[in-house]
């Protein structure tokens, strides 16, 4: 990896010399903000995937050589990869719009989707106080400290974490564990109920003069209504709060949506997509996904911190169903 170092008085006019000079092939490897000087250190993996840039998570995109040149096939690709067939339509339909006709499949598949599912990684967006809710066993522990980690190794951002998961014998400690190592405050909610969602109240009131903050809730299944509702309660006494509900992508389309409906009392505003790591066969989790008409913010894979979560991008789905039908 080449890195090149590039100064100016705005981050607007850096970007546009990186994007200018560099071209999208780039990742940010750390940028400074001081007495009215900015400097960003950039990256290019060469002969790698290229990374595009993508304020502010660098988003990585690789080129596969599965190229369906007519229609029928890149609609049998969709379907045996578990996409239901009006969606598949649908996908096929926005990427006949485009006019080099053997493009490769993944950014075929790629502009299908943007007719149909949005994808948005702006953080913080309406509120710096962010809630991540789902099921146990999703990953949302491993998620916060993938994105917290990202972002004060990208944009120095001041950043409080919390863990108000009350149900688990040592919940929290993973959190603190790594909230430790990046040398980030941490609080722990002990009480439930009322109690439990004041102490929220007041420790995101502690966090208020930071950049973001990030809560990790207690897991709930799709059947544990009551626990949901208090998720719900404790949230809603925060003043301002966006919630993100995370998926994982190898479960099946009955289970994903029960999970959605479950928590739709939570309002969440953008979805996370986790766990793609583990499963080949992501058409179910993408069914569900057209279906909730929200926003695609995130993609997590594997354990390491901060390297195995990026910015969502269609064109990055489209590359993960045609490099697993190879």
């Amino acid at each position: 990896m080449r890195t090149r170092m590039f100064r100016g008085t705005e981050v607007s006019s850096v970007m546009s010399q990186i994007r200018e000079e560099v071209g999208e092939d780039a990742f940010i490897v750390s940028m400074t903000e001081n007495a009215g000087r900015v400097e960003i250190e950039v990256g290019v993996e060469e002969g790698l995937p290229t990374v595009r840039l993508e304020h502010p998570i660098t988003d990585a995109l690789v080129e596969t050589t599965a190229s369906p040149s007519d229609t029928e096939g890149l609609l049998t690709l969709l379907l045996e990869h578990g996409i239901a067939r009006h969606h598949a339509t649908a996908i096929v339909k926005g990427a006949s719009t485009l006019s080099h006709t053997e493009m490769s499949a993944d950014k075929r598949i790629g502009h299908g989707l943007d007719t149909i599912l949005e994808c948005n990684s702006l953080l913080p967006m309406r509120s710096n106080v962010v809630a991540l809710c789902g099921a146990t066993g999703v990953g949302k522990t491993t998620t916060i400290a993938k994105l917290a980690a990202r972002l004060k190794q990208s944009f120095d951002m001041k950043i409080g974490l919390i863990a108000a998961d009350t149900y688990r014998i040592g919940a929290g400690f993973h959190l603190q564990t790594y909230a430790s190592l990046m040398n980030m405050p941490f609080r722990q909610i002990q009480a439930t109920g009322i109690k439990g969602a004041k102490e929220l109240r007041d420790a995101v009131q502690q966090f208020s003069q930071y950049d973001l903050v990030l809560i990790d809730t207690s897991g709930c299944g799709p059947r544990e209504k009551g626990r949901i509702e208090d998720l719900e309660k404790s949230l809603s006494l925060l003043p301002d709060v966006e919630t993100m509900l995370v998926l994982p992508a190898p479960s099946n389309d009955f289970d994903l949506h029960a999970a959605a409906r479950s928590f739709a009392a939570i309002d969440y505003s953008r979805i996370i997509l986790s766990k793609v790591d583990e499963s080949g066969f992501i058409g179910p989790v993408i069914n569900t996904l057209i279906d909730l008409k929200k926003p695609l913010a995130f993609i997590a894979s594997g354990q390491r911190v901060p390297e195995d979560i990026e910015p969502a991008s269609n064109r990055r789905l489209g590359w993960m169903l045609t490099r697993a039908m190879q």
